[in-house]
C-alpha cells in the first residue's frame, strides 16, 4: 500500500501544479471568464497529461504486483465512503450556516443592523466566527472531494 500511497501523493503534486498554472492565476481567470477557446484548450491538454500520469503510475503499480488490482478497487472505494460522509458534512454545515445567519442576523421583518440601533457584538461576534469557521472548513473539504473524485476518475481508467 505505500505504492498506492506513493502514487496519491504523486498525482496531488501533479494536480497542484496544473492547478496553479491553469486555474488559480489571472489568465486562468480571465480564460474562463471570456470563454476562451484556446485557455479551454491549454487546459484540457494539461488535464489530460496529468489523467495520463495517473494511469501510467497506477498500471506500473498493478503490472509489477506492488498493488493487486483488488487493492485498488479497495482503496477507490474507500475513497466513495470518505466522499460520502464528506458530502453529509458539507450539507449540514451549509444548512446550519444558513439557519444561524437568518436567526442571527435578521428578524422576521427587519435585519438586525436595521432592528438594534446598533449590534450587539456579544450577539454578532459568535454568529461571525462560527460563520467563518464552518466556511473554511467547508472549502476545506470540497477541495478534498475534488481530490477523491479526481483519484477515482483516474483509477476507473487504468483498472
Amino acid at each position: 500500500m505505500d505504492n498506492l500511497n506513493d502514487f496519491i501523493n504523486k498525482y496531488l503534486q501533479e494536480r497542484e501544479e496544473h492547478i496553479k498554472s491553469n486555474i488559480t492565476n489571472l489568465p486562468g481567470l480571465l480564460g474562463r471568464i471570456r470563454r476562451s477557446k484556446k485557455y479551454w484548450g491549454k487546459y484540457n491538454i494539461s488535464e489530460q497529461a496529468v489523467i495520463e500520469f495517473g494511469i501510467n503510475w497506477l498500471t506500473e503499480i498493478r503490472n509489477k504486483n506492488i498493488a493487486t488490482e483488488k487493492q485498488i478497487k479497495t482503496y477507490k472505494a474507500s475513497l466513495k465512503n470518505t466522499n460520502a460522509k464528506l458530502k453529509e458534512r458539507s450539507d449540514f454545515i451549509l444548512i446550519v450556516t444558513g439557519i444561524i445567519s437568518l436567526l442571527g442576523l435578521t428578524s422576521l421583518t427587519t435585519p438586525s443592523f436595521l432592528h438594534f440601533s446598533a449590534p450587539m457584538p456579544w450577539v454578532i461576534s459568535p454568529i461571525v466566527i462560527i460563520l467563518i469557521t464552518a466556511s473554511v472548513e467547508r472549502i476545506a473539504m470540497l477541495k478534498k472531494l475534488a481530490e477523491n473524485e479526481e483519484i477515482i476518475n483516474v483509477i476507473d481508467a487504468a483498472v
